[in-house]
């Protein structure tokens, strides 16, 4: 950022997270105006992000940083190396290793949109503003119902209960520490998601022509990939 002010870069665009969005404990999807808290983060990853979005924010303000800030949801699509964790989700779907759901929810967005979010978040998007870069909010249920249809499968049909799931994060963790790689069920994983996930993204849409592709040829896309290098 500083860079940028230093060479006078006339436009630039801060890639941040919905991580820094406040969620509504009774599933209203939020908007740009509500900005999450520190305290109600469960993990150094989110706070992590509202700091970073912060100091972006009083940089705008402060010394007039010409920047337009864009909040990705949970991208799905094909070329997922690593894979990103909602990956892993479809590929373990795909193994059948789910073997249930908690009564959550979240917000799905297809990646080649984020990515086109960014360029049109550059060429429209309104100094100092921010975009929520999302699409469909779907419940856990409903997301691994339609990824295993897609992908021939067979979906869990368990509902399991927090308490328990967060058990099996902690439990996860301590191997973890011990075996020194990543946890089976990451904890803060586990903690985000007692809450639903869900986004408006309307402001992206009329202000940048946000693109909206389905969540069902995005995860279709994704499978077809993941099938296609041996993932699944």
């Amino acid at each position: 950022m500083n860079a940028a002010l230093e060479t006078r870069i006339p436009r630039l665009v801060y890639t941040s997270s919905v991580a820094t969005v406040a969620r509504h404990k009774n599933g209203t999807p939020s908007i740009e105006a509500d900005y999450a808290k520190m305290n109600d983060m469960p993990g150094a990853y989110e706070r992590s992000k509202i700091e970073a979005e912060r100091i972006v924010r009083d940089m705008a303000s402060q010394k007039s940083l010409p920047v337009i800030i864009v909040n990705p949801s949970a991208p799905v699509g094909a070329f997922d190396l690593k894979p990103t964790p909602l990956g892993k989700t479809i590929v373990d779907l795909l193994h059948g290793k789910a073997f249930g759901y908690l009564s959550s929810g979240l917000n799905i967005v297809d990646a080649e949109d984020v990515a086109e979010g960014h360029i049109r978040a550059f060429e429209k998007g309104t100094i100092g503003e921010r975009y929520i870069l999302g699409n469909k909010n779907m419940t856990l249920k409903e997301f691994f119902d339609m990824a295993c249809s897609i992908g021939k499968a067979n979906p869990p049909k368990l509902k399991i209960s927090y308490p328990l799931v967060w058990l099996a994060g902690y439990s996860s963790e301590a191997v973890s520490q011990l075996s020194r790689k990543p946890p089976a069920v990451p904890l803060n994983g586990v903690k985000l998601a007692k809450e639903k996930m869900y986004f408006d993204s309307s402001k992206a849409i009329t202000e940048l022509g946000f693109p909206q592709t389905s969540v069902e040829e995005s995860v279709r896309k994704s499978i077809m990939w993941f099938r296609a290098h041996k993932y699944a």
